[in-house]
């Protein structure tokens, strides 16, 4: 089997195993050993993929993050705001289960890094949005997450379709001022 082809199959059944894992045991008293072994890996292996746990779940954050902004450039013609928060909606509901285990053992903010350079990304893809300071990008990154949060953990019945409505709603605020 070619060696790069080896190594993302590695690196697959760790995140796997690591996931597995996080469904019995908070995180905290997750070893190393353990997910080598639930990955049927070595430990060697693992040492050679990453350094700790948390890079498990950052690689796992931005393989997640790198599908989404394939998705948004595989759309036709211009892309629009509704669009790309209706995807971004759309992948964080089908990963539900996976950002309830990241709520309940407090490693959310593995995936403040990853979504803002991803944000960056999208905002060049985006014309609505592609002018934005970092003040501005700072309170995309910061409402986002914590709707995200907010959306999953308390298992809300509001489709990504209809978030995303309400956050454009918000945005829309010149309502507001009248």
């Amino acid at each position: 089997m070619d060696e790069n082809r080896q190594a993302m199959l590695s690196k697959k059944w760790i995140i796997e195993a690591l996931l597995d894992l996080l469904k019995t045991k908070p995180y905290a008293s997750i070893t190393i050993t353990e997910i080598s072994k639930k990955a049927g890996v070595a430990r060697l292996t693992f040492y050679r993929n990453f350094d700790n746990k948390e890079e498990i779940l950052l690689m796992r954050s931005n393989y997640l993050f790198q599908e989404y902004f394939n998705e948004i450039q595989k759309s036709e013609g211009t892309i629009d705001i509704n669009n790309a928060l209706l995807k971004c909606f759309t992948y964080w509901k089908r990963d539900a289960e996976v950002m309830e285990l990241l709520i309940k053992n407090n490693l959310i903010y593995l995936l403040d890094q990853p979504f803002y350079s991803f944000l960056e990304k999208i905002m060049e893809e985006v014309p609505a949005i592609k002018g934005l300071n970092e003040i501005q990008k700072t309170f995309i990154l910061g409402g986002l997450t914590r709707t995200m949060l907010q959306w999953i953990s308390t298992k809300s019945t509001d489709s990504p379709k209809q978030v995303t409505a309400s956050i454009l709603k918000l945005l829309d605020l010149e309502h507001l001022t009248n």
